[in-house]
């Protein structure tokens, strides 16, 4: 019978997680999809400390942060909006009502951040755009609703895209020399680029991840084509949310079941199975009488006390 679609090869990768390895993932927002389904699954995963960071350049910025410590910010990264400060670095979540407190905001992420760094098996950078945005000349991650008129859009090439992954790998394996680095491109469009503007931002994403890699020849470095499956093995529509752009949960589960495929052992694999099994068992909230609800509390001690027994760990 004719398979009347494309599928993407996916080989399995030299080197695979085992139980107890943790993930540090940043990138766009389809990084924290992923890391959602680690964390379910009971791996530990650090996602997006700053927030979602859609291009290279500001990434490179956030992990020079991290990797250095860097704990002074220019005068320039900081802007005030509503009463509140904000950081062109990161989220709004980080913001504070101070300058101190928005300071202190981001030595404490970035604190935590660099040891989650340090201990990860893996760490995923997800890139979702080759288009940067310039305040004064600085690169920011996040433009916190200021007047579009205050910042220039540039379009990196492929130069730029690949020497700053290049360069973010390299600060990587300045705090943790052994970490296995999966590079991959978010599949989510960017449409208020224009479609055409959003082809040419991927494609020079996928050329310039194509020629970091090659230029580093190293066998510690993946690409993962989390892009390439949804663009071909799930073209249609019925796999994208009801806004047309984002991939649907089924849509991300297959992707995820991929990356499962390429970078778990079978013994992780089954350690995720019943991890899963367990978190929908504690997320799952009774109705009905009291005596039923604490029934349902006392199985999911026991079940996290089986879990934690058989594995090794502690949840």
């Amino acid at each position: 019978m004719v398979d009347f679609r494309t599928l993407v090869d996916v080989p399995v990768n030299n080197w695979q997680m085992s139980v107890g390895d943790s993930v540090f993932s940043m990138g766009s927002c389809f990084s924290d999809e992923i890391s959602s389904r680690l964390e379910q699954r009971q791996i530990e995963c650090c996602s997006n400390p700053y927030g979602v960071v859609y291009n290279p350049m500001s990434l490179e910025r956030q992990i020079e942060r991290i990797t250095g410590m860097t704990m002074d910010y220019p005068s320039v990264e900081i802007v005030q909006r509503d009463g509140d400060y904000h950081s062109l670095m990161a989220h709004s979540a980080l913001s504070g009502a101070s300058k101190e407190e928005l300071e202190d905001n981001l030595r404490h992420w970035t604190g935590k951040a660099h040891e989650k760094l340090k201990s990860a098996k893996m760490v995923v950078l997800t890139l979702g755009t080759a288009w940067v945005y310039k305040y004064m000349r600085f690169v920011v991650a996040n433009c916190h609703k200021l007047p579009a008129s205050e910042f220039d859009r540039v379009l990196m090439t492929v130069s730029e895209v690949s020497l700053s992954v290049r360069n973010t790998i390299r600060m990587i394996r300045q705090v943790n020399e052994e970490i296995q680095v999966v590079l991959t491109i978010s599949p989510i469009r960017h449409l208020k680029d224009t479609a055409h503007g959003n082809a040419i931002s991927k494609s020079t994403l996928v050329l310039g991840v194509e020629d970091a890699i090659k230029r580093m020849s190293d066998n510690r470095v993946s690409y993962f084509p989390s892009y390439e499956i949804v663009l071909d093995e799930l073209r249609d529509y019925r796999f994208y949310a009801s806004d047309m752009v984002h991939p649907s949960e089924l849509a991300v589960d297959y992707v995820f079941d991929k990356f499962v495929d390429a970078y778990f052992t079978d013994r992780l694999r089954q350690y995720a199975k019943e991890g899963k099994s367990l978190w929908q068992l504690m997320n799952h909230r009774p109705m009905g009488l009291q005596v039923e609800k604490d029934k349902h509390y006392q199985l999911v001690a026991e079940k996290r006390d089986e879990f934690n027994k058989k594995w090794g760990c502690s949840i």
